[in-house]
């Protein structure tokens, strides 16, 4: 018997408006997009349209998608953090978003929980 064989699936969440943010439903679990044979390339093409995502979003910042009174705005880490990724404490942006680096975008994602993408491990019935 040979061992199972497994795809990366790359997901699009679903985000939903309330007339006040963005927020994700519980019940939609996002839809495929695309699927890889290696985990690398899935996680690289997933940052790439995440952070075509940040950038669409122009320069209104965060405040749609994360409310800042779920953070701590006194708390130094997290003021280190905005300073260093181009945030105020209302979460918009203090640079265009086209002009900050992919990276630091992707870092801004992940401390938010805000990918509007996910790599999901799926493996094969023989």
């Amino acid at each position: 018997m040979s061992g199972t064989a497994k795809v990366w699936v790359i997901s699009r969440y679903g985000w939903e408006y309330d007339d006040s943010r963005y927020y994700r439903p519980e019940s939609d679990g996002g839809y495929p997009v695309s699927a890889f044979t290696f985990p690398e390339i899935a996680k690289r093409i997933c940052d790439e349209k995440n952070v075509a995502e940040m950038r669409a979003m122009g320069v209104s910042g965060l405040g749609d998608y994360v409310s800042s009174w779920e953070y701590d705005k006194q708390d130094e880490d997290h003021k280190a953090f905005l300073e260093s990724h181009f945030l105020d404490s209302d979460l918009d942006y203090q640079k265009p978003p086209h002009e900050i680096d992919d990276q630091i975008l992707v870092e801004i994602m992940n401390y938010f929980h805000l990918n509007f993408f996910e790599v999901i491990q799926v493996e094969l019935l023989a």
